[in-house]
């Protein structure tokens, strides 16, 4: 079902331009060679009309189909992209400078950000359980660096650890040697005794 939007995208751009290529727009909507321009004769300005237009083809037949939810995430997107679609036409038409463009970008930027930031902050209202899913998840990621932490400072200590092991080992052997040597001294006096 996703092909079938972006099957829809392709001709619905193509047919957009073969329209205005067939209109009056061909001659105002065209660039001039000049030396900023990479063209060396009179080229057409209105590509990005086919492609917002295959882009809303695309969109509605992905809607239409159910690949796509209509909500207002896929709202601000296509929104988004008619903010920069019309400052690119503009700019086709009147030749903006760099402000008015970077404006169309912020403008843009801005209404995208604040639309995902109030989809978050709803999605998180609507969520009894949110706060209780992030601890629970902050919890096992806590539980996993402790564990990570732990095994690291294993590692690292371990020669240490064997050391006093080894140290302990020898203590328990010096002692055993101190109680057979005390043993066989008692033994002795106590035979010299009798």
């Amino acid at each position: 079902m996703k092909a079938l939007a972006a099957i829809a995208a392709f001709p619905a751009a193509a047919a957009a331009i073969w329209l205005l290529l067939r209109t009056p727009l061909v001659t105002r909507l065209a660039a001039a060679p000049r030396e900023d321009r990479w063209h060396e004769r009179t080229t057409p300005m209105f590509g990005g009309i086919g492609i917002f237009a295959g882009l809303l083809a695309g969109v509605g037949v992905a809607v239409a189909v159910g690949a796509a939810p209509a909500n207002r995430e896929l709202l601000a997107i296509v929104g988004g992209c008619a903010i920069l679609f019309v400052a690119g036409l503009l700019d086709d038409l009147f030749s903006l400078g760099p402000i008015p463009k970077l404006a169309a970008l912020y403008f843009r930027l801005a209404a995208q950000t604040a639309e995902v930031t109030a989809e978050t902050e709803r999605r998180i209202a609507a969520d009894s359980q949110f706060e209780e899913r992030v601890r629970a998840a902050a919890d096992a990621d806590l539980a996993e660096e402790v564990q990570k932490e732990v095994a690291r400072l294993c590692a690292l200590r371990r020669p240490e650890w064997e050391e006093y092991h080894r140290d302990l080992a020898w203590n328990e052997i010096v002692k055993q040697i101190e109680g057979e040597r005390s043993a066989a001294i008692i033994s002795r006096l106590q035979e010299e005794e009798e």
